[in-house]
């Protein structure tokens, strides 16, 4: 079977930035499940995109990544705000070792919850994904100084809510 060249580089895509996809959709979404169907639409529209031969800057390959995954993530938050989500007592039991190994700290993620999307998608770039402040503010079309905005408020509000959990 041949490969053409728009399915190698999509694969090529996949293997630098599928796991941040994951991550960020992981932190923004707080679901492995719909973490899992984000990442899947980010590679699909990325393999749309190469079939019309629509590529970003060179250089700001990563930025461009992360705007599609921001689009997604948001698209998708949206949607649960209008669709009741609902889980069985079974399914709500079922916390996997994999789950509790992998780090992920209901607190923290409850937390983050409480953000803003843009408080929230400027916090899971910067701490969980290492992108530095341009690289995000190109990612989320936004100019530096409101982007450090945003992470200076979110700290507060994460530091705040944080620090009531401790004294609990």
């Amino acid at each position: 079977m041949k490969v053409d060249k728009k399915q190698q580089k999509a694969t090529l895509f996949y293997h630098r930035h599928g796991r941040e996809v994951y991550t960020y959709s992981l932190r923004c979404l707080g679901r492995h499940e719909q973490a899992e169907e984000a990442t899947q639409e980010v590679f699909l529209r990325l393999y749309r995109a190469f079939e019309r031969d629509g590529y970003c800057e060179e250089g700001k390959e990563r930025a461009w990544v992360m705007s599609i995954s921001r689009n997604i993530v948001r698209d998708m938050i949206r949607l649960r705000q209008k669709k009741p989500v609902t889980v069985s007592i079974k399914a709500a039991e079922e916390v996997t070792d994999e789950n509790r190994d992998s780090g992920f700290d209901e607190t923290v993620q409850k937390a983050l919850d409480e953000l803003s999307e843009n408080e929230r998608f400027v916090v899971v770039m910067r701490h969980y994904l290492n992108m530095p402040f341009d690289e995000i503010a190109r990612a989320l079309d936004a100019p530096g100084g409101t982007v450090r905005s945003w992470m200076s408020r979110a700290l507060d509000k994460l530091a705040a809510r944080l620090k009531k959990e401790l004294e609990r």
